[in-house]
C-alpha cells in the first residue's frame, strides 16, 4: 500500500523516513508552486537526513541516515498522513481533493483542534484517524531532521464509522520504528493537549519568551489558570472527564519540563507566519459560543495574538488589571 504525506516538516518528515525504512512506498505531496515558481519536475524528490542518537550508546553521538522521498502530484491517494499546520490544512486538502478515493484514509497528526470536524464536513466519505504524539523532532534545516526524543503516538477513530480505518493503519504501520498505541478516548487526549496549548502558547507569543519564563510571573500563572478552567468547563460540556486544577497543574508541569523551548506559536510569530491561534484558543472560544457558553480568557488571548499585540510581563499585568472586564 502507498502512503502520501502532506506537510513534510519535522514530524511529517520523521514519519516519512520511518515508513520508507519499513519498506512502505511513501510519497510527499508537493505544495502548490507560487506564481513565480516553475512547476515541480516529474521526478522531483525531497531529500532528508534523519539524525538520531546511537541506540547502543546514546552518549557516543548520533547516526545520520539519508532518505529520498519522491514528490507525487498525480497518483491516486488512498492513505494520507496530514501533518501540516492546522491553518494550512484545508488549502492543502483542496489541492489534492481530486486524487482522493472513496475509501481514502487520513491520519491527522497536528496541533490544535477543529480540522477533524472540517474534514468530515468537506470530505464526508473520508475515513479519519486522529492522532497525538510525544515524538520529539526538530527541523534543523530544510533537509535535516533531528529526532530529539523517543515518545508514543496515540491513534484513535474520530467517529465509530472510522474504526476499520484505524485497524488498517495499525496493520500497515506495524513495522514502523515508532511506538504506536490505540486510544479509544482519543478526543479526551486531544482536548487535554489543547488545554496545555491554550495555557502556554499564546502567552509565549505575546511575551516573546520561552515556556519556562511564564512560571516566574503571577500574571502568567493567573491567565494559565483561568484558561485551563475554561477548557475544563468545555470538556465537561462535551461529556469528557476534566477538572480545572488537573489541567492547570499539567500545563505548569509541561512549561517546567519544556522551560527552554520556544513554542510553535512564538516561532511562527517571529518568522511572521500565520499562527495556529484559531485552532487553539480560537477553537475553545468558538466551541463555547456555539454551545451558549463563555470562554472570555481564551477569546481574549486569541484576539490579542491575532492583533499581533506585544507585552512585557509588567505591561501585561497592568493591561489585565485595567481591562479586567474585557478578559471576563
Amino acid at each position: 500500500m502507498e502512503w502520501h504525506v502532506v506537510g513534510v516538516g519535522a514530524i511529517g518528515g520523521l514519519f516519512a523516513c520511518r515508513m520508507q525504512a519499513a519498506g512502505i512506498k511513501v510519497f510527499a505531496c508537493p505544495s502548490p508552486p507560487r506564481p513565480t515558481q516553475a512547476p515541480h519536475a516529474a521526478n522531483a524528490t525531497v531529500p532528508l537526513v534523519l539524525e538520531e542518537p546511537t541506540l547502543s550508546d546514546p552518549s557516543s553521538g548520533t547516526n545520520k541516515t539519508e532518505f529520498t522521498i519522491p514528490l507525487d502530484s498525480s497518483r491516486p491517494i488512498q492513505r494520507l498522513l496530514l501533518t501540516t499546520k492546522a491553518q494550512q490544512s484545508l488549502a492543502a486538502m483542496d489541492a489534492i481533493q481530486k486524487r482522493l478515493q472513496p475509501d481514502s484514509i487520513v491520519v491527522v497528526l497536528q496541533n490544535g483542534m477543529g480540522i477533524h470536524e472540517l474534514l468530515r464536513q468537506h470530505y464526508p466519505s473520508l475515513k479519519i484517524v486522529a492522532g497525538s504524539t510525544t515524538e520529539g523532532a526538530n527541523r534543523i534545516t530544510h533537509e535535516h531532521i533531528r529526532h530529539a526524543g523517543v515518545g508514543t503516538t496515540w491513534l484513535g477513530a474520530w467517529d465509530t464509522t472510522d474504526q476499520a480505518a484505524l485497524d488498517t493503519v495499525f496493520d500497515e504501520w506495524r513495522e514502523l520504528a515508532i511506538h504506536l498505541e490505540k486510544d479509544p478516548a482519543i478526543r479526551q487526549r486531544l482536548w487535554e493537549k489543547l488545554a496545555i496549548n491554550c495555557a502556554i502558547n499564546p502567552l509565549t507569543a505575546l511575551l516573546d519568551c520561552p515556556n519556562g519564563e511564564l512560571l516566574s510571573h503571577e500574571i502568567c500563572r493567573q491567565i494559565m489558570r483561568d484558561a485551563s478552567a475554561e477548557v475544563a468547563m468545555l470538556m465537561q460540556h462535551a461529556g469528557l472527564n476534566s477538572t480545572p486544577d488537573a489541567l492547570y497543574q499539567t500545563a505548569l508541569s509541561v512549561a517546567e519540563r519544556t522551560q527552554a523551548n520556544i513554542s510553535s506559536m512564538l516561532q511562527d510569530r517571529r518568522a511572521k507566519r500565520e499562527t495556529e491561534i484559531q485552532y487553539i484558543n480560537g477553537y475553545a472560544a468558538r466551541y463555547a459560543q456555539q454551545h451558549g457558553l463563555q470562554a472570555p480568557i481564551n477569546r481574549w488571548l486569541c484576539e490579542q495574538v491575532q492583533a499581533e499585540r506585544a507585552y512585557t510581563f509588567t505591561s501585561l499585568a497592568i493591561f489585565v488589571k485595567e481591562n479586567r472586564a474585557k478578559t471576563r
